[in-house]
């Protein structure tokens, strides 16, 4: 069954050692609209946020936005990318801090925009030389080192087998975030 995608919001809290403690709005609908009953509610909570956060660079950033909200005291906007094969899904994600130190992440879709083909990514096992890298923000893969939508930069036997890639953030996301997640001092 489709779900509603009209604005549709995804929330989730921390406890102050990044344990996810709860989550609300959509989400056990979101999550087997998407196939991954095991993201569901009652699946995620109790384990860390960075169980579910690929790539050590977005890790990173993910830790330096947590510090700079815990120790700012201010939310923090991001506007980034969930996309599923056929549809790309613009959001924008807001970190609240919380009392006690744990924080609020709320993620409302502002946006969705069907794809003409398909496109399946998979994490790869490893990095090798040829990997593609897929940004965790704008969902950009770099090939040959240039930064686009995957459709434009690969060959359609490519896109139809799959696209195996590694986590990272390009440097047109890395420049906006980097702002904000700069060390206390």
């Amino acid at each position: 069954m489709p779900m509603d995608t009209a604005g549709w919001t995804l929330e989730y809290l921390l406890d102050s050692e990044n344990l996810i403690v709860s989550v609300g709005g959509e989400w056990d609908e979101f999550a087997r609209a998407n196939d991954a009953s095991g993201l569901s509610g009652t699946a995620v909570i109790g384990r860390p946020l960075l169980d579910f956060i690929s790539g050590k660079v977005t890790r990173g950033y993910v830790l330096k936005l947590l510090d700079h909200v815990s120790t700012h005291g201010q939310p923090i906007e991001l506007d980034y990318r969930c996309d599923s094969p056929e549809t790309r899904r613009f959001l924008r994600m807001i970190i609240m801090p919380l009392a006690g130190g744990g924080v609020r992440f709320r993620h409302r879709l502002l946006r969705e925009e069907a794809r003409a083909l398909p496109v399946h990514f998979h994490r790869a096992a490893e990095r090798v030389r040829d990997s593609h890298v897929r940004c965790s923000m704008c969902n950009h893969i770099r090939v040959a080192g240039c930064w686009g939508e995957a459709e434009a930069l690969l060959p359609l036997h490519e896109l139809r087998k799959g696209v195996a890639v590694i986590y990272g953030l390009c440097q047109t996301c890395m420049q906006k975030i980097e702002p904000i997640a700069q060390p206390a001092g």
